[in-house]
């Protein structure tokens, strides 16, 4: 009938694990990069919200 061969049991589950271990690797660095982007962009806004506030101060002061 069916022969469970050992071997090739270890075998596939070693690729299987491998293959999982890539795909949480893969989904880790995805999620780096969105947070890597995500403080980026607050940098951006941060930097903006000072140049805006400093431009405002600047001009009471000459008003």
């Amino acid at each position: 009938m069916f022969e469970l061969d050992l071997k090739a049991f270890v075998w596939m589950c070693i690729g299987a694990g491998g293959v999982l271990a890539v795909m949480v690797i893969m989904g880790l660095c995805k999620v780096s990069g969105r947070i890597s982007r995500i403080e980026e962009e607050m940098e951006d806004h941060d930097r903006l919200f000072v140049e805006n506030w400093n431009k405002r101060q600047g001009e009471k002061g000459n008003k």
